[in-house]
């Protein structure tokens, strides 16, 4: 029975990965796409991934989870101008979203003031076209608007409208697609042989344009605009050539383009190829920034695409290992927390201590601990006769040795089970010197009368290394409690208490760029 179940848990746990590393992909393609201000794409692929699910909440799971990625729709959704759907997702945002402090919450409220101002836009020219009756305001709204809310009663009424307002609209405008379509919705129209001499004008001027730019979409534009153009194989000639050579220059989406577009050319395997080591080569590159679970979308991609890959062996050997790092370190760094913690730590042995880390659940992370010592000391000269140099008339040696030190050490934490405990050790490099302490008396009267004490340097200074380790705790979500031991050449025993403090209130302790090298828990802690 206890087998089954180990084998049940380890099923689960493979179902959980490949959910999250699919997931993971998922949103990297999205990424992309709006990067490359490819709206249309990252809308499809946002809301497949949207209604995949049959969660009831998952508006709700989505904004809280993935709120940068609900923010980019919106926007995404406006630069189509699609304002509908845009102020549909703007009011799920604030549903569910109450953090009012935070730049996504600014950044929704400047959306929703943009899809304001062109819903008046939107309503003043459905006015002027419902006023007029033209056909020329009825095209500028379908190309300002093409999910407008007027949209239907626009299209409907457009055939009513003569030829001699679409005719009117093509002299002014000089756009290609609009003389097209003049074209074929009056093929034996009045005006159809001047709509056509313009289109043809208009040809030379963007094939003009192609041959004279060096730019991949300028040129392309010409193949868009006349799929059946007379100059449609020069211009696709000279495309493709431009487009080689972007692509041998490293440009993984040029190299994607030129796969797609021409399969059966000669000069394709040599661009697959470069494709090929592009993935391994942007696959190493994340693997090597730590960016394991980047990397294992980006091999896992390459076997996916290249079953039979030239590469294959070597990636199906970095993919697991990037599965294996990407379990236990998390690339998102302090993204995936919005919390601090302030810790008085408590060291046997006196010193000062500033330790900056992160602790993660289920996930290793880093800390950096500081430990100083300064004593404030005076050298103090004792003759053979025993006179000293000092005010005092007697210095006599305590049995009291410390140390006047500055210590780094860098280690991991880690927090393999469920409950709240997270288990650290690390390496330091120590740099110290011994100072004792001296008892310091005036005589007077043969008596001997205590004014204080002094230290001073009785030894070179020394260099080591040392281990320490323990265990950190939390409990009741607010409050942390940390027990571990240090060797200097002593056994040190440490204590700490720490209280969670919401990074609203400290943005300044965790800057927004840091991942994996800026950690987001900050303890500070004195010796006594």
């Amino acid at each position: 029975m206890k087998r089954y179940l180990i084998l049940i848990i380890l099923f689960l746990n493979f179902l959980i990965a490949f959910s999250q590393n699919e997931n993971n992909a998922i949103f990297q393609s999205a990424k992309s796409a709006y990067q490359t201000g490819n709206y249309e794409t990252y809308i499809k692929i946002i809301s497949n991934y949207k209604n995949s699910t049959s969660s009831p909440d998952f508006e709700k799971l989505f904004i809280e989870e993935k709120t940068e990625y609900q923010v980019k729709l919106i926007y995404s959704l406006i630069e189509i101008k699609d304002n509908i759907n845009a102020q549909n997702q703007i009011e799920l945002f604030f549903k569910y979203y109450q953090n009012k402090t935070s730049e996504y919450y600014i950044k929704v409220r400047e959306y929703e003031l943009i899809i304001e101002k062109e819903n008046i836009k939107e309503d003043e020219l459905f006015n002027t076209i419902q006023l007029k009756k033209s056909s020329y305001y009825s095209y500028e709204y379908l190309k300002n608007y093409p999910f407008g809310k007027y949209k239907k009663i626009v299209t409907d009424s457009i055939s009513s409208y003569n030829e001699f307002n679409s005719w009117k609209y093509c002299l002014k405008e000089k756009e290609v697609r609009d003389c097209q379509h003049h074209l074929k919705t009056y093929p034996n129209g009045k005006h159809s042989k001047e709509i056509s001499f313009l289109l043809d004008s208009l040809e030379v001027a963007y094939y003009n344009k192609a041959i004279n730019s060096t730019y991949l979409h300028i040129i392309n534009e010409y193949l868009l605009l006349f799929p059946n153009g007379k100059y449609y194989s020069t211009v696709e000639e000279l495309y493709k050539s431009k487009l080689y050579f972007e692509a041998l220059n490293g440009s993984d989406s040029d190299m994607e383009i030129f796969l797609q577009k021409f399969p059966n050319d000669s000069k394709r395997n040599i661009v697959d190829s470069l494709l090929q080591r592009h993935y391994l080569t942007e696959g190493n590159l994340n693997f090597r920034k730590w960016k394991f679970n980047t990397a294992s979308d980006i091999y896992s991609e390459y076997l996916k695409k290249y079953e039979y890959g030239i590469y294959r062996k070597k990636v199906e050997k970095k993919l697991l290992r990037a599965n294996l790092l990407g379990n236990l370190f998390d690339e998102d760094g302090v993204k995936d927390y919005d919390y601090t913690y302030f810790m008085y730590n408590y060291d046997l042995e006196p010193s000062h201590g500033i330790t900056i880390s992160q602790l993660n659940n289920k996930r290793i992370s880093f800390y950096y601990n500081l430990r100083f010592n300064f004593i404030t000391f005076d050298t103090v000269t004792i003759f053979s006769n025993g006179t000293n140099t000092s005010k005092y008339d007697l210095i006599s040696p305590s049995t009291d040795t410390r140390k006047d030190l500055l210590a780094l050490s860098i280690g991991i934490k880690y927090n393999p089970i469920n409950y709240p405990i997270w288990f650290y050790g690390s390496i330091g490099y120590e740099r110290y010197d011994n100072v004792t302490k001296y008892l310091c008396y005036n005589i007077t009267n043969g008596r001997k009368i205590s004014q204080g004490s002094q230290y001073f340097n009785s030894g070179k200074t020394n260099y080591i290394f040392y281990p320490e380790v323990g265990v950190i705790t939390s409990f009741l979500k607010i409050f942390l409690l940390k027990y571990g031991v240090m060797y200097n050449g002593n056994w040190v025993q440490q204590f700490g208490f720490g209280i969670k403090i919401n990074n609203d209130y400290m943005p300044s302790l965790i800057p927004e760029s840091c991942t994996n090298s800026c950690m987001n828990f900050l303890f500070i802690g004195w010796g006594n």
